[in-house]
């Protein structure tokens, strides 16, 4: 744990839930489906924001259009874009962006990571977010008991616009009734921000 924490001591990390990302539903998607994930992807996003604080790093959270607050009552350090952290000279910055997903079947459920790089893999732009979005999810799926749906490469823009890596999670399935009800449970959201 100390060199976990050590490693992550003063490095800045730039949480942004998919409503602050751009994200667009799935066609497919429910009417509420971008405010219920937005909604989840904020609260893991603060929590692992005070989880991240606690140990020294330098968190923030994209709300471009909201104060936030932790669980204590204490406001949330928030930016209205990643890019103002990564532009102010931050090298050290590592940008995650939390979303939820949504597919036409029910049955479709479990945890997802992506980075950006060539899908046949030739060619990895980004080492550093690779890495990051292979030990996130494994943390993901050891703490949830999720289903691994496995880490990809992606050329998608959100992955793209910062000059820091960036890595996509896709936390559940919003579609699926038992990852709906698990993305409900304050305690599974406590679990997702310990992964991240």
């Amino acid at each position: 744990m100390r060199t976990v924490t050590s490693a992550l001591h003063g490095r800045s990390v730039v949480l942004v839930p998919s409503g602050a990302a751009g994200q667009q539903p799935p066609a497919s998607a429910a009417p509420d489906f971008r405010d219920r994930a937005d909604e989840v992807t904020r609260d893991v996003a603060v929590r692992a924001f005070e989880l991240l604080h606690e140990i020294g790093a330098q968190p923030v959270v994209v709300a471009p259009d909201r104060e936030l607050r932790d669980r204590r009552g204490e406001a949330v350090r928030t930016v209205p874009s990643a890019h103002e952290v990564v532009a102010g000279g931050r090298s050290d910055s590592v940008v995650v962006t939390l979303h939820c997903d949504w597919n036409c079947s029910s049955a479709a459920g479990g945890v997802a990571s992506y980075y950006w790089g060539e899908q046949d893999r030739s060619e990895i732009y980004s080492p550093i977010g690779e890495r990051a979005a292979v030990l996130v999810l494994k943390e993901m799926v050891a703490r949830t008991g999720a289903l691994d749906l496995g880490t990809h490469a992606r050329q998608w823009d959100l992955l793209r616009p910062h000059d820091a890596p960036t890595i996509w999670l896709d936390l559940g399935y919003l579609s699926s009734p038992a990852d709906r009800a698990a993305l409900a449970d304050p305690e599974h959201r406590d679990h997702l921000a310990e992964a991240v």
